[in-house]
């Protein structure tokens, strides 16, 4: 069965890996009550997979690997006063 799933940041977390059904499509970037969050499309009868992603701050250190990554979108939290952008790490 198709459903739509959201994904949701702790803003002190750098990196996340989460259980995601295999083939998941990633469909939307945001902030939604003052977390960053990752909307996917899942079959929820497809068996599970580990996928890696990481969180940075507009002028902060980046502490994973870029040219492993893919950038996904960009939330903006408090009326834009802290910009975060959001990237899946591949293995």
């Amino acid at each position: 069965m198709k459903r739509i799933w959201k994904y949701t940041f702790d803003t002190n977390q750098t990196n996340r890996t989460w259980d995601i059904p295999r083939g998941a499509l990633i469909l939307h970037v945001r902030e939604q009550h003052g977390f960053p969050c990752i909307w996917m499309l899942v079959e929820t009868d497809c068996e599970t997979e580990q996928r890696t992603f990481a969180m940075t701050g507009t002028g902060t250190h980046i502490e994973f690997d870029t040219s492993k990554a893919v950038y996904l979108g960009t939330a903006f939290m408090h009326n834009g006063m802290f910009v975060f952008h959001i990237f899946e790490v591949i293995n």
